[in-house]
């Protein structure tokens, strides 16, 4: 039998919806907080985006809601 889990996390973040975005799409502010792939460039995150560690993971960007949540 499995079992699910859930973790919820919530942050408060004191800058405009704009700026969050920024970080959280551009490879440039990525690299300050993760691990990008080094052939990875400096495009934007947009919806179908890849990022692959050969031979580790692939993530590929399967909802994109530009700027609709605050």
């Amino acid at each position: 039998m499995s079992t699910s889990l859930l973790v919820s996390h919530e942050v408060v973040i004191h800058a405009a919806p704009e700026k969050v975005w920024e970080v959280l799409i551009h490879p440039h502010f990525i690299r300050q907080w993760d691990d990008v792939p080094e052939d990875f460039g400096q495009a934007p995150l947009t919806l179908g985006s890849v990022m692959e560690w050969p031979g580790y993971a692939k993530l590929t960007v399967a909802e994109f809601e530009l700027a609709e949540r605050s």
